[in-house]
């Protein structure tokens, strides 16, 4: 269960912020690419599920504890740098 301290820890502008771009987006997505067959665009699901994946994303990260972040942050950084060069 979520407590009301995690709640409270989400950054709820980046998040509002965020749909409001997703949706407007997907809006237009939506309108430009229609098909009258199956009456919804491939390209708009397709969004659609990158933009849940990465909200689902952004709220995990927001849970976890900054200290855990700290604990990991030269593994990730090694693995970024590892990748690009």
């Amino acid at each position: 269960m979520i407590s009301y301290k995690a709640l409270k820890d989400v950054d709820w502008l980046l998040l509002g912020l965020t749909l409001a771009i997703s949706c407007i987006s997907l809006f237009v997505l939506s309108s430009s690419g229609y098909d009258v067959k199956t009456h919804y665009s491939q390209a708009f699901v397709k969004q659609l599920i990158y933009v849940l994946v990465g909200i689902g994303l952004f709220l995990f990260c927001t849970f976890i504890r900054i200290s855990v972040w700290r604990y990991w942050a030269y593994f990730f950084y090694f693995i970024i740098c590892r990748k690009h060069t």
